[in-house]
């Protein structure tokens, strides 16, 4: 197969002093070059600076190169904590305090990675888009859930421009810990892991065995694998976004060789990467300068190292094909072509001949004996008696609560039209992240759903209907908060699972909460959706497709709509969409949804 080799550059064609190379490359990463990390092309304004983008872009566009666009930073405006210093272990990277935090507006995020993405894929600049520029402290003080949260941003914007971009991961470097990034998640709940195509790390110092690294790239590879496999992702695409050979901190090996060696040693590794399956490897860097020597040896000055990178970027291509031989005797040699698709062009020829031996062939066996003629079929079992008529789930009452100042508890009445054998389906969004809501006896909580960013968290509990039921139910808080409700009760449910399952979405700050999807098993069951604000009161508009049963507005804080649709056949069902508004008209706020299966059965 054939693999993409990359490079970086730091000054080239921005107004730097850099040569242009001479040698052939498939994708450069635009990581570290002057002039183009997020933090300087991403506006107060919110616009971005293409000019300055395209003058970089469209010189390797010319020579054929595709980009890997890294998202690895932000500028001091758009960060989450714009006063942290830009300092590490004592020093300064960039001087742009707040980079180092993430964006604090996630939907601001995807939106400026969408536009970014847009415009490189439509000018054909773009080969993959990449996240976090690795998350270790020098360059990331987010955690792992805030990491996984501004990552899928980055996957779900290449996503809306065209599912044919490659997604790349926060490029590790090797010392960071892989088996903790392939397990970490996003808020919502999903594996960060899900929210990339490909995994990119950055070893460096490691060669190919056959030139005497004393760090393999070979077991490096098998190494990460075996933690993809591990997680579960045994066919997770792999990439080397980083890869040089600093001769003060490691790289001695690769230094002390000869410009003959060294370019050897990057065609091999690039082989071996090639043999490993790899999706990329991107040396560092095209014009990076360390004692003199440069981190791959400074190849566009030097003609033997150009000469063994042609060789690498030719993609290491193989021809398969075959000849049948009629009778013995020695046979070749047999020439093949190379060209890159327009000339014949030069290559270092590896040729090999494999002579595949007949059998015996043998005669076909005679025809088997006919078999004997079957016994009569047994007479056909009685037919089974008929299934229990099972739902389907059917509305029967609805009622709202809201607690008209911080209140320790809060009631929801019981309506009349709850029965024996029914169940109730009780709401309930507090104003804090930290306050509790207990779970009443003979109750069941099944979902504690915090709010991305606003400061509320949506609890969900049912309750089987007995033959006496109180008048109300009370939900005790863990301290005074504000806080609604809404309870909702159903018939023909299953008494034993009456609850088969629950999805749940958070979409950040947006006038459209829009809900997961949810798997129903059941023709019958009813889904019930659960829309919740983050920080305001709100009213909604319900789903089209649901029926709106409870829509309470908060006297201070928050609002919930509960709403419902009867589901006729087995189906993963959704997203659902419903609309915000404040009373006059519509306004975004920090969503959150939740979905909830109820199953048929023979009961309520």
């Amino acid at each position: 197969m054939a693999i993409r080799l990359g490079m970086h550059s730091h000054r080239l064609f921005n107004g730097g002093v850099s040569l242009p190379p001479t040698y052939r490359l498939s994708v450069w990463r635009d990581w570290d070059c002057e002039g183009l990390h997020c933090f300087s092309v991403w506006k107060p304004d919110n616009s971005i600076d293409f000019a300055t983008i395209e003058r970089v872009y469209a010189q390797w566009k010319s020579r054929g190169v595709k980009v890997v666009k890294c998202f690895g930073a932000v500028p001091t405006w758009a960060a989450l904590r714009p006063t942290e210093p830009d300092t590490y272990d004592g020093r300064t990277l960039y001087g742009v305090p707040g980079r180092r935090s993430g964006p604090k507006d996630l939907a601001q995020y995807e939106d400026y990675c969408f536009r970014f993405i847009s415009w490189a894929w439509a000018a054909g600049y773009l080969y993959a888009a990449e996240g976090w520029n690795e998350p270790i402290p020098e360059f990331s003080s987010m955690d792992w859930t805030r990491l996984a949260d501004v990552q899928q941003r980055v996957f779900r914007a290449a996503r809306r421009v065209s599912a044919a971009i490659p997604v790349y991961s926060p490029a590790q470097s090797y010392w960071t810990r892989i088996p903790e990034l392939l397990a970490a998640r996003c808020s919502d709940g999903t594996l960060l892991s899900d929210c990339f195509d490909v995994l990119a790390w950055h070893p460096y110092n490691c060669g190919a065995a056959s030139v005497g690294a004393p760090s393999t790239i070979e077991s490096t590879v098998s190494q990460v694998k075996g933690w993809c496999a591990a997680a579960g992702k045994p066919a997770m695409r792999l990439a080397i976004s980083e890869l040089g050979y600093g001769p003060t901190w490691g790289g001695q090996w690769f230094a002390a060789l000869s410009a003959d060696q060294k370019g050897r040693a990057l065609y091999e590794t690039t082989r071996a990467c090639r043999d490993a399956g790899l999706d990329s490897v991107i040396f560092y860097a095209h014009d990076n300068y360390e004692s003199g020597v440069g981190l791959i040896g400074g190849p566009e000055k030097n003609a033997t190292i150009s000469s063994w990178l042609d060789k690498g970027a030719a993609n290491l291509g193989l021809l398969l094909a075959d000849v049948g031989i009629a009778a013995a005797a020695t046979v070749g040699p047999y020439v093949a072509t190379p060209y890159d698709g327009a000339s014949i062009t030069g290559d270092d020829a590896l040729v090999a001949l494999v002579v595949v031996k007949p059998g015996q062939v043998e005669p076909p066996p005679p025809p088997p004996p006919p078999p004997p003629p079957p016994p009569p079929p047994p007479p056909p079992p009685p037919p089974p008696p008929p299934p229990p008529v099972v739902g389907p789930v059917e509305f029967a009452a609805a009622a709202p609560g809201v607690a008209a100042s911080a209140a320790a508890s809060i009631t929801l009445a019981r309506p009349a039209a709850g029965a024996a054998g029914q169940l109730a389906l009780a709401a309930v969004s507090v104003f804090s992240k930290t306050v509790t809501v207990a779970t009443p006896a003979g109750w069941t909580r099944h979902l504690a759903q915090d709010a991305t960013f606003g400061r509320s968290k949506l609890w969900v509990f049912s309750r089987l209907l007995g033959s006496t039921e109180p008048a109300s139910y009370a939900f005790a808080l863990s301290a005074p908060a504000h806080c609604v409700a809404a309870l909702s009760i159903y018939s023909g449910i299953d008494a034993t699972t009456p609850v088969a399952g629950v999805g749940v979405q958070n979409s950040g700050f947006t006038t459209q909460f829009r809900s997961g999807t949810v798997a129903v098993g059941q023709a019958g069951s009813r889904v019930v959706g659960l829309f919740a604000t983050g920080s305001w009161p709100r009213s909604f508009t319900a789903p089209a497709a649901m029926a709106e049963r409870v829509d309470v507005k908060g006297a201070a804080n928050l609002g919930l709509l509960l709403a419902d649709v009867g589901i006729a056949a087995a189906a993963t069902v959704g997203p659902y969409v419903a609309t915000p508004y404040d009373g006059a008209s519509i306004t975004g706020d920090d969503a959150r949804g939740a979905l909830v299966v109820v199953k048929p059965g023979a009961g309520g």
